[in-house]
């Protein structure tokens, strides 16, 4: 599929907001768990919060905002290549071959290709010994397909070393949220955090 470049640029953050410091400081404490999910209803700041954490984070980060047409398997997977490809350029090889071909293969090739291709990543230059970088998937609810649901369920079922994932949705994808806090895996960033204390309406009001 054709890739439009821009959804793979994280928006511009707009001069005179408020920071969430706290809530900031939620997104930055735990860099070594390699899932973050964003969950509130719309306008509660959500891809505001991500472009401010990304400006601001050391790691390496890429950008995919998503739309209804990446609920198509191959199209949401050339994607999240090409997303990785801004940082790696001659990341994701294997990917980008089964990509290529007429058909997609079996899911769990998919997913096993995706997942050894970002793992191999681990020694390529933009990371520090030990460092992951972040893929931050915007509007994740846009996506409905269950193919997808399900190579993302493998991916952070078995995690590349190298990358952090992050999503922002509307409500709780249908993802292993419940296998993954068990194992101590996922961060979670929800409407309370994101609404404003006293001292933030103050702030703001000024």
């Amino acid at each position: 599929p054709f890739i439009i470049q821009t959804k793979l640029y994280r928006p511009r953050v707009a001069s005179g907001l408020v920071p969430l410091a706290r809530t900031q400081q939620s997104l930055a404490s735990d860099p070594d768990r390699p899932f973050t999910l964003v969950c509130a209803p719309a306008g509660f700041g959500k891809t505001t919060l991500l472009c401010e954490w990304l400006t601001n984070t050391p790691r390496p980060s890429a950008w995919l905002s998503l739309d209804e047409r990446d609920s198509d398997l191959a199209t949401f997977l050339s994607y999240v290549v090409a997303a990785i490809r801004t940082l790696f350029p001659q990341g994701c090889t294997e990917t980008q071959t089964l990509l290529q071909t007429a058909a997609l293969p079996p899911l769990p090739v998919v997913s096993t290709t995706l997942i050894n291709d970002i793992d191999r990543l681990v020694d390529s230059s933009p990371l520090q010994t030990g460092q992951r970088f972040i893929l931050a998937l915007d509007d994740y609810h846009r996506v409905s397909s269950q193919d997808v649901q399900q190579l993302m369920s493998e991916l952070l079922l078995h995690p590349p070393r190298p990358l952090h994932l992050t999503l922002s949705t509307r409500y709780d994808p249908q993802l292993p949220l419940t296998t993954l806090r068990a194992r101590g895996h996922l961060v979670e960033i929800r409407s309370s955090a994101l609404r404003f204390t006293d001292d933030e309406v103050a702030a703001f009001l000024r």
